[in-house]
């Protein structure tokens, strides 16, 4: 087996940050439906959305030909209670995702119209920042 890339030591949770998987295992039950006073989404809510986007750039990624979705809006749910079979299936569903994406991340022809290897990922939340991965 080949060593992981940067990209894929990113999504695996083995980088500098707490895994994933490691912070929703200590969300307490009573505070994963809850939102807080002035947010728009409790904790299953986002994490419901982010695996709803993760399931369909995974498709985009397998080259399947979707539309994309009309309003962002339409793609979250709302939940008023979620037991911990459902708390663990969506769980499940994201480190899931994270393991099928890390592993399109160490495919060597995942980007094969390009001359480099080198993957630009920019995350949007306050000022722009670039993060650079040589596959």
């Amino acid at each position: 087996m080949s060593r992981p890339n940067e990209l894929q030591r990113l999504l695996a949770g083995n980088a500098a940050f707490t895994p994933p998987s490691r912070i929703l295992a200590d969300v307490p039950a009573a505070a994963r439906t809850r939102r807080p006073d002035g947010a728009p989404h409790s904790i299953a809510e986002e994490l419901w959305h982010i695996t709803y986007w993760q399931d369909l750039f995974f498709r985009w990624a397998r080259r399947e030909q979707l539309s994309y979705p009309s309003h962002a809006n339409e793609r979250w749910t709302a939940f008023a209670v979620l037991d911990e079979d459902e708390w663990r299936g969506l769980v499940e569903r994201f480190e899931t995702g994270l393991a099928a994406i890390a592993g399109i991340a160490g495919e060597s022809d995942l980007v094969p119209n390009c001359k480099s290897k080198r993957i630009v990922l920019c995350f949007w939340s306050g000022p722009a920042s670039d993060y650079f991965f040589d596959l």
